[in-house]
């Protein structure tokens, strides 16, 4: 199973020399199978949206120069100038459609949407201001991470970039039938290793961006997590997952790890 990231190396914490989180993220980094892709279809998402967005954002393996054809999600965050109304996510989501079709080299397109409101409050400072500073890299509009500041990894990141885990996983697990399963088992499988590797990554000083290297992390803190780890690394090496699998994936590693999120944070309330 190869997992890895190409620019994930054994000595690499994913840390800078002051321990702050690196952005590997870059439009220089997209490879060249990539580059008709995001030309195209971001033009199209901005003349679709005419003048009601302020900046869009690429993530993810695409953004890191790390993406496998036919295997990588095309991952997009795109800030509005306003909050969006329904209309305009049906829109969206007809629009992730025409790109999938257009250009099945990617496994699916993932929005990840807010407004500028939102994102530059205060509140958001361990959710969309260590987002976009870390994990996203500007292509289209004014950057707003310019105004953000660094961050090391700590429990406060994790708990603000996956307080949706439990909506997430039902959500998922109402929309999982024989023709998603396989996209919709890796979503879930990628979402429960990064949890779970957000939770220990503060004490191991590091930000590892591979799966493999997040699952190892976790097991050398927590063994008892081995049978969920394992069982989500399967689901990630095996395109023909069965519903039952992923379900069981869900209410087994899915339920226990929303339990030891929610216990992390209660006792550090206590």
């Amino acid at each position: 199973m190869e997992i890895e990231c190409q620019g994930d190396m054994d000595l690499d914490n994913g840390l800078d020399e002051h321990g702050y989180v690196l952005n590997r993220c870059s439009p220089q980094n997209i490879q060249r199978e990539f580059q008709p892709l995001i030309v195209e279809k971001f033009n199209l998402l901005v003349s679709t949206f005419s003048n009601q967005i302020h900046s869009i954002y690429l993530y993810g393996s695409i953004a890191r120069g790390e993406a496998v054809l036919y295997k990588s999600d095309l991952d997009i965050s795109v800030i509005f100038h306003s909050p969006l109304v329904y209309a305009q996510q049906l829109q969206l989501e007809q629009l992730a459609s025409i790109i999938c079709r257009d250009f099945p080299i990617i496994s699916k397109v993932d929005f990840d949407l807010g407004h500028v409101d939102e994102v530059m409050d205060s509140v958001e400072e361990y959710h969309w201001q260590f987002w976009l500073k870390h994990c996203c890299c500007c292509v289209w509009g004014n950057d707003l991470s310019v105004f953000f500041r660094k961050h090391r990894p700590s429990i406060q990141v994790s708990r603000a970039i996956n307080s949706d885990l439990d909506c997430m996983l039902k959500a998922t697990q109402a929309q999982l039938n024989t023709d998603n399963v396989a996209v919709k088992g890796k979503f879930i499988a990628k979402k429960l290793i990064r949890t779970s590797y957000s939770l220990v990554a503060e004490i191991d000083n590091s930000w590892h961006q591979s799966l493999e290297r997040c699952a190892r992390t976790v097991l050398t803190y927590e063994e008892v997590q081995s049978d969920g780890i394992n069982q989500a690394l399967a689901i990630l090496d095996n395109d023909n997952s069965s519903v039952a699998e992923v379900t069981a994936l869900i209410d087994g590693y899915g339920r226990w790890l929303v339990n030891r999120f929610a216990n992390e944070f209660a006792s550090k309330k206590s």
